[in-house]
Parts: structure tokens; C-alpha cells; sequence
């Protein structure tokens, strides 16, 4: 929904009836009967001036939002685009670096599957990955999280970072700024030290049982296949997700570059998405992500 378009009715309500008590009681019924006020009468001069400035605005505002949606899909400007692209690579880079896993996600991994660039309405890019406490586990239990390891069958699933902390230092090294929400197991990758503008989502995730209890010889399919993972995040809808549905992780090409999507990606895509109703398949673009892009004048940036 557009979003000025409440407060304009709101406010033109208010004018409205402010009009028609005063009408109403303009005049006394009688010359000794006192002229009965209304609470209206209570918003003074200024305040009712500043109230008709804000009913104006938001009915100006309300054919430049719409056109924002309608003509422009809520765009962000090329700059910030440019500078989305070239912090997503140079992220993906960095974790290429680390041999740290990783996979596409939400939104990103929707415009690989459309073989799209970065849609030119998101302003972010989504990736996830195993939560750093629980890789090692995952290690001594042998579980493959790539479908072609990059440098040998030990190194696949093996990396240097055991923390979020660990996660941090290594972006800090490559002049990355990053933050972490512990509360929804997000790390967020900056273009700059004001944390705003451009910036990757990283959603960590882990198993949702108790690892110690999987089998730690050999891989064994059928004991894997039954480990799930969960995010704390509570804006995911399908947040709980299955072994089968991410891993082996595959090899795609994206914004130039190989990367690393789940195995099952439509499954993934169509659980997540269903509750838009039409195809995943096809670009959609939402009131929603006007609000955000307008209210932060990324159309502007």
C-alpha cells in the first residue's frame, strides 16, 4: 500500500469534521444559550497550520510514491547499484580467499537462478552460510558441504574461522566494515564506516540437533540426510531447512564470477516465495521495497 495514503485520509478526515463542528456550532441556538465548543476548538492556530502543510505533502507525495512504484520498480540509483555490485564480488572474493562456505540466498539467489544480475530494486545483496561455532563440528563428522572441493577432499569442508569473531577479523584485514545481530544470527558486510548504504546480508545458520550424535566416520548419506539447519531470524519463512536442501553446495556463475548456490535452489526458492503466490521465476517487484528504497532516498544516492 502506499504508504502517504493513510495520513492524507486521516488528516483530511480531520479537516473535515474540524469544518463541519464549526459550521455547527458557529452560531449559539438562541441569544442566551453560550456557543458550544468542540475538541477542535483544542488545536490552536499552529498546530491546525502545521497539520494542513503535512495534509498537503502527503498528498503531493502520494502520485511521486505511486510513480516511484509504477514507472521507476522502485530502482535505486546507479551509483549505489555500482557500488552493490562491487562489494557483493569483493565479498564473495574474500570468502573464496578463506575457503569459507558460503551460497547465495533470498533474493540474490533468485536473480542467478534467472541468470539476472542484482535486481535493480534490492538494495543489498543475501548470502548465508554454516554459523562458524558449528563448521568444526561439521568437520569431525564428515559432512561434505561441497559438491567439487576447491582444494582438496579435507579442505572442503574445513576452514580457519571457528567465530564470529573470527568471521570479523578476517573482513577487517581485507578493509571490509562488518556488524553483527546475534539476536537474528545476521553479519552484515559495510561499503563504509557509517553502516549504511550498500551492504551484504549474511545469514548464519545452524544445525538444528545436536551434532555430536552424528555418525563421525565415513560420510554416510543416510545419517546426514536427516540433519537440518535453523536461523533466528524470524522474517525467514522456511526456516528450517534440510541437509538435501543445501548441500553438496553447486558451482554457478554469477555477476561474472563462480559462486556457490544450495543444492536443491528451486526448492529452496519456491518455499520461501510461495506465499507471494505466481512464479518465483518471474521479477516482482513490492510496495515494500519502495518504502525502504524511498524513505532512504537510495534513488538518490
Amino acid at each position: 500500500m502506499n504508504p502517504f495514503i493513510l495520513p492524507a485520509c486521516l488528516l483530511g478526515l480531520f479537516f473535515l469534521l474540524r469544518y463541519y463542528f464549526q459550521q455547527r456550532t458557529s452560531t449559539p441556538t438562541n441569544k442566551y444559550s453560550p456557543r458550544t465548543r468542540s475538541v477542535f476548538d483544542s488545536f490552536g492556530p499552529r498546530t491546525v497550520t502545521v497539520l494542513f502543510i503535512a495534509f498537503l505533502i502527503c498528498l503531493i507525495m502520494v502520485p511521486i510514491f505511486e510513480s516511484y512504484f509504477s514507472i521507476f520498480s522502485c530502482r535505486v540509483s546507479d551509483a549505489y547499484y555500482s557500488a552493490n555490485r562491487q562489494l557483493a564480488q569483493t565479498s564473495m572474493l574474500v570468502f573464496a580467499k578463506y575457503n569459507i562456505p558460503y551460497w547465495l540466498d533470498y533474493a540474490t539467489l533468485l536473480a542467478d537462478l534467472r541468470q539476472a544480475p542484482i535486481t535493480i530494486w534490492d538494495h543489498d545483496v543475501d548470502l548465508s552460510m554454516i554459523h562458524p561455532d558449528y563448521i568444526e563440528k561439521l568437520q569431525k563428522s564428515k559432512v561434505p558441504l561441497l559438491s567439487t572441493p576447491t582444494v582438496s577432499p579435507d579442505t572442503q569442508y574445513l576452514t580457519p574461522i571457528t567465530s564470529v569473531l573470527a568471521l570479523k577479523h578476517v573482513f577487517a584485514k581485507e578493509g571490509l566494515e562488518t556488524t553483527w545481530d546475534g539476536s537474528r544470527d545476521l553479519f552484515q558486510i559495510w561499503s563504509d564506516k557509517r553502516h549504511s548504504g550498500p551492504h551484504i546480508d549474511v545469514w548464519l545458520w545452524k544445525p538444528a540437533h545436536n551434532l555430536q550424535q552424528a555418525h563421525e566416520g565415513p560420510y554416510a548419506p543416510e545419517t546426514h540426510a536427516a540433519l537440518q539447519f535453523s536461523s533466528a531470524d524470524h522474517t525467514i519463512r522456511y526456516n528450517m531447512r534440510t541437509y538435501k536442501d543445501l548441500f553438496p553446495l553447486v558451482n554457478s556463475t554469477w555477476l561474472d564470477m563462480t559462486v556457490l548456490r544450495p543444492r536443491d535452489s528451486h526448492h529452496l526458492s519456491f518455499e520461501e516465495y510461495k506465499v507471494y503466490g505466481g512464479n518465483y521465476m518471474t521479477p516482482q517487484v513490492f510496495r515494500g521495497d519502495c518504502f525502504h528504497n524511498f524513505f532512504s532516498l537510495r534513488f538518490m544516492w
